[in-house]
Formats: structure tokens, C-alpha cells, sequence
């Protein structure tokens, strides 16, 4: 029996007709619809379950080491990811024993979810960064069930599947099949989500203030008589994340780039965001993996840094700078600084497990990764650790022909569909029900075949 985490009626139906057994299901509701209730099947909707409005729940047959186990490797992620949702719906916890109320509950939620519909595989549509999603998934693992997880690939039309987080570019719990093939342009392009994005303009803020203060207005006193409390909120929060942002790029004091000084490119990730609170793990922090790589550089060799062009003001308080400016060697560039002239230009670039860590190998750079990026297992990608020795870099000689056979290994590894919606401008023609019956297709024969090879293993 399978539990469906994070699909829509689409997807589920895809599912379904492929001949998947589905005993619960965690349902993506899009925009003006009405969550599909399934007589056979347990079912939540995606933002109850995101925000751990679930029903409460005691499983009195767990065992305590269980959920010790569950606890300690959840927290982290939990506490970090969760936040990510309370920002995004506006709701916040209210101390710390709150935050762990909600991670116990979900625990036990978990469990008796999975025991009561006799679960044996739960499917994922992404990796996951919401907090009750990573419970879940280490409750699966803990119970010694299987966790499939599907995230969607740059390669148009194509999704990874992994099991385990951390396998996520060693694709060791996977199995190679031909058909999809990933590309490598020397000359690589911006990727489509960042195409159109630029810096605000005063006459945006304008029209922004227009959109907001009189939302905040209307909303004022349904707010204080308990109605409309996240309408506004939202908007209240709007208007703060937006003069916060504002004035941090006004007193900011950028660097520029030397001519000659040699330098490690740094470009920093989007947060909260997927690639940094679950594939991140402790370098989540990305000023740690920033001050872990200033003790291992040369005093000669600079970092720059230069800020994700969609980075709002959240994650990046007054204390995110201070703690920055307080590194020796570091240069804070403008947005607007072109990031491929930058990749060029370096030494290598060091990422936690980003798009610019492609581009540069593509560009014929090494690259320096903290996390469980897909290309880290590339000829000319260095992972970090202890023994990371940045000597080995600097003598790094590129040999493109090995970064081509490379990929042609990492493809084998790449599913034909699409798993998150947004990339279906990607693809010509496409079709939803088709895509959710290729989909369904690939995973079940990744989960036929993941089985035969643990049971020959």
C-alpha cells in the first residue's frame, strides 16, 4: 500500500491507473479547487498538512528508542524548514516547547498514519523542505519502509528519484536505465526562473505601496474582531519585508572586483529554499560554509559573494550582515555584477549545492560543494569535508572529455516526466494526465528494480 505525499488530483489519478495501490494521501489542492476526498483513501490537503494541522494523535504502541531515533535526526531540519512555512502563511510559533509539541505530535501522527493503512512505500513529489514532510520521511526510514523521492531536474522533461537525502548526486539507491540525456553547454544560459528578475525600481515601490496600504487598511479591523487575521498579516508582512529589503541594499557598502586579485566565486543560495534546508544540512548556515572556507584558502585569495538576485529580506537580517563584514578577504558585490564573468574570472566557484556550481563546470571551472548538489560526483567537483585540502583545487587540471563521460554516467539517473508543475513551460505540448501516466510508469519501475537490487545485494 502507498502513501502519495505532495500530488495532485492529476498526479494521483496517474498514479492510480497504473495500478498503485494508494491507502493515503498528502493532495497538492491547486488554486479554486476543492480537495478530492477518495472513499478508500486517507486524505489530507497539502497546506493543513505543511502548517501540522492534522488530527492529534497518541500511538501508544510506538516505542520510545523509536521516536528518540525520529527526534534527534528530525530536529534540525524540522525546526528550520517549519519556519520557512510560518513565514510563508504568516503564522508563528510561540516558544520553543510550541515548536516541539508540533514535531512529537507529527511523530506519533506519522506512525499510526502509516500502521493504520498498512503502508509499505511512501512517494514524495520533491525532496523534502516543509517540516512535517522531513518527519515523515524519517519516520518511513525508521520503520524500515521504503521513502521515494522525486525532484525535478534543469534537463527539461526530467526528474531524479532517490531514497535517501543524502544520496542525492551519488545515486547509489538507484538503478541506471538509457533514455534521457544531460546536456553540457560550454556557453550555459541563465535558467528560465531567473529570467525575470530584477532589482525593484522606485516606481515599483510606488505601485507596491499602492497594492498593500490599502489592504492593511481594510483588513485593520476585521483583524482585531478575529476575521481576515491572515489577510492581514500578509500584507502587513509584505510591506515589511519589502522597506526592510529596501534599506539593507541602501546601506550596504558593495565591494567591486579587483583587476588581477585572485578570488573564489561564492554566489549565495535563495533562502528558506530546498537546496540549502534539506540539501544544505549543517551548511544550511551559509556564512558557516563561508568562514570554514576562509581558514582553508591562502591569505592572497579572496571570496566573493555576491547576493541571489530573488533574495528577499528574510534570512538576511541585520545579523546575517554584521557576522559577514566581520570576515577578512571577503568582497560583497552588487546584484547586477554578471555571474558568469565572475565564474570565468575565479579560481573556482564554491557553492552549497547550486545552479552556479553547473554552470562553472560546464565552463570548464572546478567547484567546491557543502551539499548534496546532483553534479558533486562530476570530474571537477570537490566536496567539503575535514580533509579538504584547497591545494588540490588550485592543481586541479580540467579535462572536459571526463566531464562529458561523467555525464553520461549522472543521465542514467534521470527519469522521463515532470514532477513539479512549473517546469511544464519547459516542455512543448504538454499534457498533464500523460505526463502523470509517465511519471507513475517510471516510478514504479524504479521501485521494481530498486527491489530486485537490495534483495540480490
Amino acid at each position: 500500500m502507498y502513501l502519495l505525499a505532495g500530488f495532485n488530483a492529476t498526479m494521483f489519478e496517474g498514479f492510480r491507473n497504473e495500478g498503485f495501490e494508494i491507502g493515503a494521501w498528502i493532495q497538492i489542492v491547486e488554486k479554486h479547487q476543492k480537495l478530492v476526498k477518495p472513499e478508500d483513501v486517507e486524505t489530507i490537503s497539502w497546506r493543513d498538512f505543511t502548517l501540522c494541522k492534522v488530527p492529534h494523535t497518541f500511538a501508544a504502541d510506538m516505542d520510545p528508542a523509536f521516536a528518540k531515533r525520529v527526534r534527534e535526526r528530525a530536529y534540525p531540519y524540522f525546526i528550520r524548514m517549519q519556519d520557512r512555512m510560518y513565514w510563508y502563511n504568516f503564522e508563528r510559533t510561540d516558544t520553543w516547547l510550541d515548536t516541539v509539541n508540533l514535531l512529537e505530535s507529527m511523530i506519533h501522527y506519522f506512525y499510526a498514519l502509516i500502521k493504520r493503512n498498512d503502508i509499505s512505500t511512501v512517494i514524495s513529489t520533491n525532496v523534502p523542505h516543509e517540516g512535517p514532510h522531513i518527519i515523515l520521511h524519517f519516520v518511513a526510514q525508521e520503520l524500515g519502509i521504503e521513502s521515494i523521492l522525486t525532484t525535478q531536474s534543469l534537463v527539461p522533461n526530467a526528474f531524479w528519484i532517490i531514497k535517501d537525502i543524502e544520496d542525492f548526486g551519488y545515486f547509489q539507491t538507484g538503478f541506471p536505465k538509457t533514455g534521457v540525456s544531460l546536456p553540457v553547454k560550454k556557453e550555459p544560459q541563465r535558467p528560465f526562473y531567473m529570467a525575470n528578475v530584477q532589482r525593484s525600481t522606485s516606481s515599483e515601490y510606488l505601485k507596491f505601496l499602492m497594492k498593500y496600504l490599502p489592504k492593511i487598511g481594510l483588513n485593520f479591523l476585521p483583524y482585531l474582531l478575529g476575521f481576515r487575521k491572515r489577510s492581514f498579516k500578509k500584507s502587513l508582512f509584505k510591506l515589511d519585508q519589502k522597506r526592510r529589503v529596501r534599506q539593507i541594499l541602501n546601506s550596504i557598502n558593495y565591494d567591486t572586483p579587483k583587476e588581477g586579485e585572485r578570488f573564489i566565486y561564492f554566489p549565495l543560495h535563495l533562502q528558506p529554499e530546498m537546496t540549502t534546508d534539506a540539501l544544505g544540512h549543517e551548511y544550511c548556515d551559509q556564512l558557516l560554509a563561508l568562514e570554514e572556507l576562509l581558514r582553508k584558502v591562502p591569505e592572497d585569495v579572496y571570496i566573493y559573494v555576491k547576493e541571489n538576485p530573488k533574495q528577499s529580506g528574510q534570512m538576511r537580517e541585520a545579523s546575517f550582515f554584521k557576522r559577514l563584514q566581520a570576515l577578512p578577504r571577503v568582497r560583497y558585490l552588487p546584484r547586477e555584477v554578471n555571474s558568469f564573468d565572475l565564474i570565468k574570472e575565479s579560481l573556482a566557484v564554491a557553492t552549497i549545492t547550486g545552479t552556479a556550481g553547473w554552470e562553472a563546470l560546464q565552463m570548464g571551472k572546478p567547484v567546491i560543494t557543502f551539499g548534496s548538489a546532483w553534479y558533486r560526483s562530476l570530474h571537477g567537483s570537490f566536496e567539503w569535508s575535514d580533509t579538504f585540502k584547497f591545494e588540490d583545487v588550485l592543481s586541479f587540471e580540467f579535462d572536459y572529455t571526463k566531464l562529458e563521460a561523467g555525464t553520461v554516467w549522472l543521465s542514467q539517473y534521470l527519469r522521463e516526466g515532470i514532477v513539479d508543475p512549473v517546469y511544464s513551460v519547459l516542455k512543448e505540448d504538454y499534457d498533464a494526465s500523460d505526463n502523470a501516466r509517465i511519471v507513475a510508469r517510471e516510478v514504479l519501475e524504479f521501485i521494481a528494480e530498486t527491489q530486485k537490487k537490495d534483495q540480490l545485494n
